[in-house]
């Protein structure tokens, strides 16, 4: 048994490039965005905000 990733693609060079060449980053960020958004938030928002306000935060949520 092989056990092949599920996002990157096994395409010869010229099935690469009659699929009008996908970029496997951009389909890497598209799910990352996919899995974050259905994982939801495991801290309550009011526990969120008070450990925000206390430590620095420096990304956006």
């Amino acid at each position: 048994d092989f056990v092949y990733p599920t996002l990157g693609n096994r395409m010869s060079p010229k099935e690469w490039e009659e699929s009008e060449k996908p970029d496997l980053m951009a389909n890497a960020i598209k799910r990352k965005a996919e899995i974050l958004a259905a994982a939801g938030s495991l801290i309550p928002p009011d526990l969120d905000t008070e450990i925000r306000a206390k430590y620095p935060m420096y990304f956006s949520s």
